[in-house]
């Protein structure tokens, strides 16, 4: 009988010890397995999210003319809409640009920026993120990645050079819309024009400091900060480039043109090389309407134009540039990328 008890007391005093440290380990799992299945499922969404941008596209590649037997049949019906979701350039509007641009078109050129992306992140991926990781993150990789800069790159590029960049995209922009047959009207008539004198701010701007918390990618990577220069003669105007169609209905007015065009060319360096990035912009606006085009994926060069780069912490990789051959790259561009806006976007 007394071993009984004795066992019996032994076992009730040790109940009452172990039972709440049994209770407090059941309530510790139970929080860390509910923080680790969201941290999970926080994980599966980056990851279904990111990485889903294609390559961007290489110039050499889109001149390359197939022969009659390579050339598919003209798409119909729901192959006609597939193709014209994966269209390089995304359109917003009533209005077929061949017609707006056609020949013998009175079209006045109300605005050319061009957006230079001198910040951008871009990890050694070979398809970039749809979204990076932010500067304040509970993942401490991602965190150290974004503050000691091992994926940005900065491109620094003098004003004088930047201003040079965007008179010769202009002329080339120009140049082949001439060979189109477009008659282009003269700065005189857009400067004439009162809307045009009160909706434009300055010749260049800068990005929010601000953007530089940006998360949203591209297939050349995350625009992290950029400078608008406009083109000679042309200022960058006060509102975005969706928010001008109605000023620009007032400017062909006033000038006595057909159609008004705005563009907005963003370019910048992918792993060394000239790109004409996605995001790049063509407004067009007649009497009947406006149609905006958005291009879809990034045109890139086969040149690689850094001279050098250096890496300093913060910063990132500073990455030198030949202005010169950085400039002639892009400018070979124009044709090819307005040829992809008027033949292959349509309303």
């Amino acid at each position: 009988m007394r071993s009984v008890r004795r066992q019996n007391g032994v076992g009730n005093r040790w109940k009452g010890r172990i039972r709440p440290v049994l209770v407090r380990r059941g309530e510790g799992s139970g929080r860390g397995w509910v923080l680790r299945t969201l941290l999970t499922a926080l994980v599966a969404v980056q990851l279904s999210l990111s990485g889903c941008y294609s390559p961007p596209r290489r110039v050499a590649e889109l001149l390359v003319t197939p022969s009659a037997a390579e050339v598919p049949p003209v798409p119909t019906g729901q192959s006609a809409r597939a193709r014209r979701t994966d269209s390089p350039w995304k359109v917003a509007g009533d209005l077929d640009p061949a017609d707006v641009l056609g020949q013998g078109r009175r079209v006045v050129v109300t605005q050319f920026d061009v957006e230079f992306v001198d910040l951008q992140f871009q990890p050694p991926l070979p398809r970039q993120l749809r979204f990076g990781p932010t500067l304040v993150s509970p993942n401490l990789i991602h965190m150290a990645v974004r503050l000691i800069g091992p994926c940005r790159k900065y491109t620094p590029m003098a004003e004088e050079q930047q201003r040079l960049l965007a008179t010769e995209l202009y002329n080339a922009f120009v140049g082949n819309l001439r060979s189109r047959g477009v008659n282009l009207l003269p700065r005189e008539a857009l400067q004439s024009s009162p809307a045009y004198v009160e909706s434009r701010r300055g010749a260049t701007v800068r990005s929010s400091p601000l953007m530089v918390l940006n998360v949203v990618g591209s297939d050349t990577g995350t625009v992290l900060h950029t400078r608008t220069v406009a083109a000679p003669g042309l200022c960058v105007p006060r509102e975005c480039l969706h928010g001008n169609s109605t000023v620009d209905t007032r400017i062909l007015r006033e000038a006595g043109a057909d159609a008004a065009l705005a563009v907005r060319l963003r370019v910048g360096l992918f792993r060394g090389k000239p790109a004409m990035e996605q995001r790049s912009t063509i407004r067009l606006t007649t009497c009947d309407g406006s149609t905006t085009l958005r291009a879809c994926h990034s045109l890139v060069s086969d040149l690689v134009v850094t001279t050098h780069s250096r890496f300093r912490p913060i910063v990132g990789w500073i990455q030198q540039v030949d202005a010169g051959a950085f400039s002639g790259e892009l400018t070979a561009m124009v044709p090819t990328f307005l040829d992809l806006a008027l033949s292959e976007s349509k309303p």
